[in-house]
């Protein structure tokens, strides 16, 4: 189970996805080895699979009680993609924000339904989610 937050360029102005025109077209943030190049630039212990492999597109990055599976899809250029957040502990929460601003993105926390604003102490959605997690899995 996973906290699911997605990463895309919204219009400029844009505070909620109910906001986006709908004949709004999303602006590529990239190619799949360019993204992953600007992921590696701030974050030098991402990893991703090899171009060509099965799991191309498919990345990680890993800290201490945490981890975030990042899924760059298949397309290319890339318009979107996944961040896959498990674990616990906030210090995952500007290793996100740094994700997002390498791509050249902003992060939508999904369950949330909110824009991520990259503040450390904005804590909610990522808190929501392990409660929730918690109590589906009998832990809390």
């Amino acid at each position: 189970m996973s906290w699911d937050v997605y990463i895309f360029a919204p219009p400029a102005g844009v505070d909620h996805v109910e906001d986006i025109p709908s004949d709004y077209s999303a602006l590529p943030l990239g190619t799949v080895a360019d993204i992953q190049q600007r992921i590696r630039d701030q974050l030098p212990y991402a990893g991703f699979a090899e171009a060509g492999s099965m799991e191309a597109g498919w990345g990680g990055v890993t800290g201490p009680g945490w981890n975030i599976e990042i899924n760059l899809g298949s397309d290319d250029p890339v318009v979107g993609f996944m961040l896959h957040i498990r674990g616990s502990g906030d210090d995952v929460l500007p290793v996100a924000a740094r994700i997002a601003a390498a791509a050249g993105g902003r992060a939508w926390d999904i369950p949330g339904e909110r824009f991520l604003s990259g503040d450390p102490t904005e804590t909610d959605g990522w808190h929501g989610f392990q409660r929730y997690r918690d109590q589906i899995l009998g832990d809390g």
